[in-house]
C-alpha cells in the first residue's frame, strides 16, 4: 500500500472510531460517483452514521412517552457527532457540508429530498432499504437515528449495499394501520413511491405518534 493510500485509510478509520466512541453505532464512508453532481453538491464522498434507539422505548410503543424522551436523548447525541465531525475534517483541511433529514416537524416529507440519509448509509454499506422505505441495519434492524455528511477530502470508501434481504418478511407491512407499505423488496434505484405511500403515512402520524414498523421488524433484536 503507498503512502497516499495508507494515509486514505488511517483517516477513514481515525474518524470512525472518534464518532463510534462519541456514540455512534454503525459509520460508513460511500462512493458518491454513482450520483449527479447536482446532488452531491460536488462532494465525492459521503459519510454516514447511525445512533442505534433504545430497544425497551421502541417496544413500549404505542406509548409515547419513553420513546420521545428516547429520542430526545439520541438527538442531543447527534449535534454531539456532527461537531466532532466538522472539528475533524477541518483539522484535516477538508471541506464538508451536513444532509440534514430534509423533513421539518409538522412539514410534510414530500417531495422527496434530492440527497436522503439513507440513499448516503446504503452507499456506505450501513445496510438496505426495507419495505417500510427506512433504512434497516443487520445489527440494528431499522432501530436507528441516522445522519449524514458530505466530504471533498479523500477517505477510504465501504462496499455499498445495493439490494434488500427482507425476503418474504411481510411483518412491517401487515404491522402498518394505514396500509402504507406495499410490500415490494428494494433494490438500489427503486423509488420510494414504488414501497410506501408515504402521504397515507404522513396523514396518519399528523394525529399520532406511531412508529409500528419499527417495533414488528425483527431484524437485529438478537
Amino acid at each position: 500500500m503507498g503512502a497516499e493510500a495508507g494515509d486514505i485509510q488511517s483517516r477513514a478509520g481515525s474518524l470512525r472510531r472518534t464518532m463510534m466512541e462519541a456514540g455512534a453505532c454503525l459509520v460508513g464512508f460511500a462512493d458518491l460517483s454513482c450520483l449527479s453532481p447536482e446532488a452531491t453538491k460536488g462532494y465525492p464522498v459521503g459519510i454516514g452514521f447511525a445512533l442505534e434507539y433504545d430497544l425497551d422505548a421502541v417496544d413500549s410503543l404505542p406509548h409515547k412517552e419513553p420513546f420521545l424522551s428516547m429520542k430526545a436523548d439520541v438527538e442531543d447525541k447527534v449535534k454531539e457527532i456532527y461537531a466532532i465531525m466538522a472539528t475533524v475534517l477541518d483539522g484535516w483541511g477538508y471541506g464538508y457540508t451536513r444532509i440534514s433529514s430534509g423533513v421539518l416537524p409538522g412539514e410534510p416529507p414530500f417531495p422527496p429530498e434530492p440527497l436522503p440519509q439513507k440513499a448516503i448509509a446504503t452507499l456506505a454499506g450501513l445496510g438496505w432499504i426495507g419495505k417500510s422505505s427506512l433504512l434497516v441495519s443487520p445489527d440494528y434492524g431499522p432501530r436507528v437515528r441516522l445522519g449524514a455528511m458530505l466530504t471533498d477530502g479523500s477517505l477510504l470508501t465501504d462496499k455499498p449495499v445495493v439490494y434488500s434481504v427482507c425476503g418474504d418478511c411481510n411483518l412491517c407491512v401487515e404491522a402498518c394501520p394505514v396500509g402504507a407499505i406495499k410490500g415490494a423488496n428494494w433494490t438500489q434505484g427503486v423509488e420510494r413511491s414504488d414501497l410506501f405511500d408515504v402521504r397515507l403515512c404522513y396523514e396518519h402520524r399528523r394525529d399520532s405518534l406511531c412508529e409500528l414498523c419499527l417495533k414488528a421488524c425483527p431484524i437485529g433484536r438478537q
